[in-house]
């Protein structure tokens, strides 16, 4: 194991995007305190503004979060959102899609929003799929939209997206046990067809930042290898924020790394990490292949 550290990352923070569906939901497998309040919220916000952190990312399925980021006031900001499924009985297509986005538009107070995605490929998969990007083109061609692409779970998602289907930003999870896009190439591919790869799930739900013991029921089978994670970063001296936040702002092929808190001090932590020459992590803590772990959506 490597613990040799990377130098000259003053400009990581500026690759970091402040999740917010915390300010919407409960969100968060390790979330004791449920949504972060409105009053923290604006304080995360003028944090996050005057640290060179100028993105947010957010989503229509998360709860208030839309409407809560349009009280605070955030028109300065590139704002990231997603699309929910599109059902057959929601009406024709295009009109759905633009009564979407118009109504995130009026919750969010602004003009326009910098990245348009789908919540889940199904939706580009699926047998309005082309409907549903040329919906988004031409929001993107309206000027409401500046960039369009979508959210994906696994890179078999990816295998038959052409670089003109909603591909400006994909984004993608990648963690110390999630490295599934990276091994797989996937990442290379779609970072070398001019694709923007945000990735989200760093710390997967707060899961990687509790202990074995910490750990609730249904992850008690995994319960070793967190014991070897904590044990390996003993070791080196170091912490497990440390190592998961390092992993993707290494990475130049990652554009923006999603992180999401529930309070000021969990993001002045962040921004803090993120200052400090990066953790060489080169840990053996994989497990990739274990769908029921790394995917958050096989939960529950």
């Amino acid at each position: 194991m490597d613990s040799s550290i990377v130098t000259g990352v003053g400009a990581a923070t500026a690759r970091l995007v402040l999740g917010t569906a915390q300010f919407g939901l409960d969100y968060g497998v390790s979330n004791t305190t449920g949504k972060t309040p409105p009053e923290e919220a604006l304080r995360m916000i003028n944090f996050a503004r005057v640290n060179r952190i100028d993105t947010l990312d957010t989503a229509i399925s998360y709860g208030e979060s839309e409407r809560l980021l349009g009280e605070i006031g955030v028109k300065d900001f590139k704002i990231i959102t997603k699309l929910p499924g599109y059902a057959p009985d929601y009406g024709p297509v295009e009109a759905w899609v633009t009564k979407q986005v118009e109504a995130s538009l009026r919750r969010l107070r602004t003009d326009r929003i910098h990245g348009l995605l789908f919540h889940r490929s199904e939706c580009v998969h699926g047998p309005y799929g082309s409907d549903l990007i040329n919906s988004m083109d031409k929001l993107k061609n309206d000027g409401l939209v500046k960039h369009i692409g979508l959210s994906v779970y696994s890179p078999s998602e990816l295998d038959n997206l052409t670089s003109d289907a909603a591909s400006d930003i994909i984004n993608i999870p990648y963690n110390v046990i999630d490295r599934r896009f990276e091994s797989s190439g996937c990442l290379s591919r779609i970072a070398g067809q001019g694709s923007e790869v945000y990735v989200r799930s760093v710390f997967l739900q707060g899961l990687l930042l509790m202990s074995g013991k910490e750990l609730p029921t249904k992850f008690e089978s995994w319960e070793k290898k967190w014991e070897s994670w904590e044990l390996m970063l003993r070791e080196f001296g170091t912490t497990a924020k440390e190592v998961c936040l390092s992993l993707p702002l290494r990475n130049a092929e990652i554009t923006k790394v999603i992180v999401g808190a529930e309070s000021l001090k969990q993001l002045e932590q962040l921004v803090a990490i993120s200052r400090e020459p990066l953790i060489e992590e080169s840990f053996d803590f994989m497990v990739d292949d274990e769908e029921d772990l790394v995917n958050p959506s096989k939960w529950f």
